[in-house]
């Protein structure tokens, strides 16, 4: 299951069908996008934005009236004019081509834009990458680690491994520590993954991965993306560890960690601290 990026974010699914990709969302809706068509709207996209941020620009009024900026929605509009509801479609198409490693997503919810990250020349190369796309989402859907007994495990695994280094540290904290969170006078419960009332700290464990074919784990960073509001709307007298585990893309040597708070910095609370866990060599690294 694939998750839109807007505030009112919207599970769908998607296949490989044929001669297209197949789009359903959670109320039944189908957007279809042909092969062919897909990557006329790369190419037009490259043409004009080569390495810029590409606008997500799919506002029906706009659309129909010619005045939307160019964007992902646009171009799709230009290829069937008229076709407002087609054009709709880029919300989830974006995601789509991000989860097929064609994208790589600005992590905003307002102002949502994408860049190309990989050159697709035919379709050829557009079908072998949404197939391996879509194998990766299945796999990740089915498990998070191959030999895995499921999710819940591995986060169990980790946060065990979490709890022994901060023990070495001089850090004792239990699981599940519960606190009152919230904005200005509202309040409410929340578990972090690991915490502790004195000395007072909140500690949230990740120990995502980047996908096997070496793209940005989309909704994993979305889950990332959660737990920093957590650390935000939390108590400014805990102490705060963003736990991850390092995790290395062959392709550019950067960690999943070094690409996130590169690229998602302007959502980090400044009181956040990230311990980076390389797991051969059994040691932490504060970024």
């Amino acid at each position: 299951m694939s998750v839109t990026h807007g505030g009112r974010a919207r599970n769908f699914d998607w296949t490989v069908k044929h001669s297209e990709v197949l789009i359903q969302s959670e109320s039944g809706m189908e957007h279809r996008f042909a092969f062919h068509e897909i990557l006329s709207i790369i190419r037009e996209l490259q043409t004009t934005f080569g390495e810029s941020w590409i606008p997500l620009a799919n506002n029906v009024e706009k659309l129909y009236s010619g005045t939307e900026r160019p964007g992902l929605g646009m171009a799709i509009y230009q290829l069937r004019p008229g076709d407002t509801v087609h054009a709709q479609g880029a919300s989830y198409l974006g995601v789509v081509l991000e989860e097929a490693g064609i994208f790589d997503w600005n992590g905003e919810k307002k102002g949502i834009a994408w860049r190309l990250q990989n050159h697709i020349a035919d379709v050829q190369s557009l079908v072998a990458s949404l197939n391996k796309g879509r194998e990766e989402l299945v796999g990740m859907t089915n498990f998070q680690r191959v030999g895995s007994k499921s999710n819940a495990h591995v986060g169990r695994d980790f946060e065990i491994v979490a709890e022994s280094v901060l023990a070495d540290a001089g850090i004792i904290v239990e699981r599940n520590y519960s606190i009152d969170i919230g904005i200005d006078s509202k309040k409410k419960a929340h578990c972090f993954d690991l915490g502790s009332a004195s000395p007072p700290i909140l500690v949230e464990c990740k120990s995502h991965r980047w996908t096997s074919g070496n793209n940005v784990p989309s909704a994993k960073i979305t889950v990332w993306n959660e737990a920093m509001y957590y650390f935000a709307i939390a108590p400014h007298s805990y102490r705060k560890i963003f736990f991850v585990l390092r995790d290395i893309r062959t392709k550019t040597g950067e960690s999943l960690a070094e690409y996130y708070f590169r690229t998602y910095r302007h959502l980090v609370p400044s009181d956040v601290e990230v311990w980076e866990y390389d797991q051969k060599a059994k040691k932490v690294e504060i970024l």
